[in-house]
């Protein structure tokens, strides 16, 4: 995923470990934990987002056992 690597390849190790920590929490609490989630309202029910900082955010769906990726820069969409 380009948001991904874009964060691996900034140089910014904070931000990279946050993502990182975002991702490992949604996989073990989808729904709870850091990066206050919020269903989001205007997409599929099962569409959540964390907050990286105050300009990004990470959006996931959850399908079945698996967590999908959907952005992990910028608020909400590109």
């Amino acid at each position: 995923m380009q948001d991904l690597e874009y964060w691996r390849t900034s140089g910014n190790q904070k931000k990279l470990e946050r993502v990182n920590a975002l991702i490992a929490s949604a996989l073990e609490t989808p729904f709870s934990g850091i990066g206050v989630p919020e269903q989001l309202r205007f997409q599929d029910q099962d569409t959540y987002s964390r907050r990286i900082d105050k300009t990004h955010r990470l959006v996931y769906r959850i399908e079945g056992k698996n967590l999908v990726i959907i952005s992990a820069r910028f608020h909400y969409e590109k």
